[in-house]
């Protein structure tokens, strides 16, 4: 789904929570892999200056979709 520049140092981020649109506007939690749920899947993964969301090949219905992302941090 992309990269983007947060402009922090992971030593000072506490926490990433990540939502994505789907195409009916449907807000989209990650999915945790639990073989009993179904549904998108997607992850953020933060390093010193990118947040980076991926996507997994279940995912067609949030590629490309708006999302939101809060990134929790200490300063």
């Amino acid at each position: 789904m992309g990269s983007y520049t947060h402009g922090l140092t992971k030593s000072k981020i506490l926490g990433v929570q990540v939502v994505v649109e789907n195409s009916d506007g449907t807000l989209i939690l990650p999915h945790n892999g639990h073989p009993y749920e179904s549904g998108d899947y997607y992850y953020a993964q933060v390093t010193d200056t990118v947040l980076a969301i991926h996507t997994a090949a279940n995912s067609t219905s949030i590629l490309n979709k708006p999302f939101r992302a809060i990134i929790t941090y200490k300063e």
